[in-house]
């Protein structure tokens, strides 16, 4: 089943400084229109979005009156302009409460206000149908090129003047200096992705609620917390799910189960990720005065953050650009999550249509992360699981068209290679204050190496569907264990193995059916074992590796799960499976202790994503209630094929490629 609504949208809208605010990977980004170079290429300029600091410390939005919440919905409960302005109020208030953030976003207003993108009214709107998947947009209109502001000008041509004289008025920053409702800008230098509007667009035909309900509804409050996220200049965050304890999402991540009380209350309030993102923006204390300059109850940005920095290169040392890179702390909580590599200049081959690699600029993540704490870091692909290129950025989307997002998964080791098959030892990072962080030094830097990895396995992808074993659990009566087992090609691994290569670990497509509980399962191990060619019975033997206990999962994205010597555990399989020519090789995870199906716990049993497009000769099997194996196409008729696969990767001692 689907369990996650499409949820939210952002759309920066192009307009044909002060010094730019500090550019992270996680921001939304604006273009001019290309330029043709005359050589049969396309040059397009990227530029990250953001609030002018003079302004960000006082953005008014105004709630447009012209139709409420639910108004369009024929007996749907109605809900005041008095509600809607509180619902909308209360997630900016908590975005105001990060101490080391300084933009500051308010409802201070509600009235009519005509549709226009530029009118410098930030309007809370529910009048469009913006179709069935999407239940708001936060669009922002930027600059697309640095410009000078000259008191009198009129940007939006209605015959006010939108920009003052700062040293005539005895200010400067941005307000309704006139008094006629909308927000003038002092004169002087802006940069090209200064937003100077922003209009937050909720759908009108969706079911509106300010209490979070079962009831499918979605929760003003929750929704509109994640839109002025976008309002701030933030993209889509990968968080989907914190840690072991805490499945919920970051506020960032781009969908939400509206059916679910406990998500939309998680997403209200901004996650460490979201508030480390805005204040890495908007950095308390990085001015003597404004908006920036420290107030009571402030914490400066350097004091409070520590900003973690290396790059995600290939094993040929070529840039990856938007690899996800995110840290996790020393509970398991995912922390924080950001994007690697620039693109400033896009160049687009005309003949092809293709973007050339020549674009992008380098590969560096800068990631922020509370200070004063330790961590491991983690690198993803935007591979679709759990979010796709399309809804983080253009560069993104640049990444996916170079093929850059799709690769594994890994974490970051003390010793980085391509070729990471001898010892594999996490590396753990002190994060010190970013004002006491010497960035030059060589242990300061954080340089992730893709793997060069080949894979067994039985499927090319997987689709997350409903939790097999809660499909069966009334009418086999499950009620004591569950097992996926999947059945490996042995010639396949031997002659991998004979190639050279090490098998380095196991993945498996994870998930749950809950949307706020991470999957856990009690063991993913490699079993080896036997088939008897003349039943067909399944016998499982003693566990081949078994180091992989209480393994939470990743809901809607593969697990990896890495052996610590793989160079050994390869030695040991190889020399089994030679001296035994029946045994063959299984990935075997486990859950134990179901709940009763009439348990109001029940529905929860983890699952192992599946897919119909893999072999039909049973090499996906279960057990329960330590039961025998069971082929998964008798029971459904047709190939339902776990997701389950292994990793290899070649030996670091015969690979000339080192880092």
């Amino acid at each position: 089943m689907t369990i996650k609504k499409i949820l939210m949208g952002s759309l920066a809208v192009a307009l044909a400084s002060s010094t730019a605010l500090a550019q992270t990977g996680r921001q939304l980004t604006t273009s001019p229109a290309p330029v043709d170079n005359g050589d049969g290429t396309t040059t397009t300029a990227i530029f990250d979005t953001f609030w002018d600091a003079r302004c960000a410390g006082n953005v008014s939005v105004t709630v447009n009156t012209n139709l409420l919440p639910n108004a369009a919905l024929a007996g749907a409960p109605a809900i005041t302009v008095e509600e809607t302005a509180a619902a909308i109020d209360a997630g900016l208030q908590r975005w105001n409460a990060n101490p080391s953030s300084f933009i500051d976003m308010s409802v201070d207003n509600a009235a009519p206000v005509p549709f226009a993108f530029l009118d410098f009214i930030n309007q809370a709107n529910f009048e469009f149908d913006l179709g069935a998947t999407t239940l708001a947009v936060s669009i922002s209109t930027p600059l697309i090129a640095d410009a000078t502001f000259t008191a009198g000008l009129d940007i939006d041509g209605d015959g006010d003047s939108d920009v003052f004289d700062p040293e005539v008025e005895g200010l400067d920053v941005c307000t309704d200096v006139d008094g006629d409702g909308d927000i003038e800008y002092p004169a002087g230098d802006y940069a090209a992705g200064t937003i100077l509007d922003n209009d937050v667009f909720f759908n009108s035909t969706v079911l509106w609620e300010t209490t979070p309900t079962a009831t499918g509804g979605a929760d003003i409050d929750a929704v509109s917390t994640h839109e002025y996220g976008h309002s701030h200049g933030l993209t889509h965050s990968t968080i989907n799910q914190i840690s072991t304890e805490d499945g919920s999402q970051s506020t960032m991540f781009p969908s939400i189960a509206t059916f679910s009380p406990v998500a939309e209350e998680a997403v209200r309030t901004p996650h460490t990720d979201d508030l480390a993102a805005s204040a890495f923006i908007y950095q308390e204390g990085s001015d003597y005065q404004g908006p920036a300059a420290l107030q009571s109850g402030d914490v400066r940005f350097t004091d409070a953050f520590s900003i973690l920095e290396g790059t995600v290169t290939n094993g040929d040392g070529e840039p990856i650009l938007s690899a996800a890179v995110s840290a996790i702390n020393r509970e398991g909580e995912v922390v924080a999550v950001t994007y690697s590599g620039e693109v400033t200049e896009q160049v687009v081959d005309l003949a092809t249509g293709a973007t050339l690699a020549s674009s992008i600029d380098n590969s560096t993540f800068r990631l922020a992360v509370p200070a004063r704490e330790v961590y491991t870091l983690n690198v993803e692909s935007l591979d679709g699981n759990p979010v796709v290129p399309g809804s983080i950025s253009a560069e993104a989307l640049i990444a996916a068209g170079l093929g850059q997002t799709d690769f594994p998964e890994e974490g970051l080791s003390v010793r980085e290679s391509n070729t990471e098959s001898r010892i594999i030892i996490d590396r753990r990072v002190f994060a010190l204050p970013a004002r006491f962080s010497r960035p030059g030094s060589k242990s300061s830097r954080l340089d992730f190496v893709l793997n060069d990895e080949t894979f067994v396995q039985n499927v090319d992808g997987a689709t997350v569907l409903a939790s097999i074993p809660n499909i069966l659990q009334v009418p086999f009566g499950i009620t004591d264990s569950f097992q996926f087992i999947e059945l490996f090609d042995r010639e396949a691994i031997l002659a991998s193995l004979d190639a050279g290569n090490v098998l380095t670990g196991l993945n498996a497509g994870t998930g749950t059916s809950v949307v706020t509980l991470s999957p856990v399962f009690s063991s993913i191990d490699l079993v080896t074992g036997t088939i008897d060619e003349a039943t067909g019975e399944v016998t499982l033997g003693d566990t081949f590796y078994s180091g992989f206990d209480n393994v939470t999962g990743q809901t809607a994205d593969l697990t990896n799960l890495d052996f610590k010597v793989p160079s050994v555990i390869s030695r040991k399989l190889s020399s089994a499976l030679k001296r035994d020519e029946s045994l063959q090789v299984f990935m075997v995870a486990s859950i134990d202790d179901i709940p009763a199906a009439s348990d109001e716990t029940g529905t929860i049993i983890p699952f192992i994503s599946v897919s119909t497009t893999g072999p039909d000769n049973g090499t996906s099997l279960f057990t329960f209630n330590g039961g025998p194996a069971i082929p998964t196409t008798g029971i459904f008729g047709v190939p339902v094929n776990w997701e389950m696969e292994l990793r290899f990767t070649e030996d670091s001692k015969r690979s000339s490629r080192r880092y």
